[in-house]
């Protein structure tokens, strides 16, 4: 008497773990592109809150700082500076000389972006300056802003 066949042939099982890792990735991909989107949206929202500091800092000295140095704007105007999240870096961040006075009133301050499609909606409200000539004296020279940089000046 034969008995009936109850396994699995080498074809099947090779099909499943085809399968199963085809929705591994797919799974892995999306979960990773959200979240670089979610860093990117945390890095955007530094970045307004590194503009606000910078205001605080602006009615208060008349000029805005020469670095995002800590010691100079915590606790005083924030509790603290975010820096990347992926990274743990500081944010790209430039004074620069105003009009002919020479005056160091202008800032430009940004973040590179993970997702870089132009089509993303993060980019839609920067400013996409270029690097400006003039820094002020003890700032970092000033960063290109265009994509996929999200940059901000006054």
């Amino acid at each position: 008497m034969e008995l009936p066949n109850k396994g699995f042939n080498i074809i099947e099982i090779i099909m499943t773990i085809a399968i199963v890792a085809l929705l591994s990735w797919i799974i892995f991909t999306k979960t990773d592109n959200t979240r670089a989107k979610s860093r990117d949206i945390e890095r955007v929202n530094n970045i307004k809150y590194i503009e606000s500091v910078l205001q605080k800092y602006f009615n208060d000295k008349k000029n805005y700082p020469a670095t995002l140095d800590p010691e100079l704007l915590t606790p005083t105007y924030a509790k603290e500076i975010p820096k990347d999240p992926s990274t743990k870096n500081n944010y790209l961040y430039s004074v620069n000389f105003t009009g002919k006075t020479k005056r160091c009133l202008s800032y430009h301050i940004g973040a590179t972006l993970e997702d870089t499609s132009l089509d993303s909606d993060l980019f839609k409200n920067d400013a996409d300056l270029g690097a400006q000539p003039d820094s002020c004296p003890g700032s970092n020279p000033d960063f290109d802003g265009t994509d996929p940089v999200y940059d901000i000046s006054n």
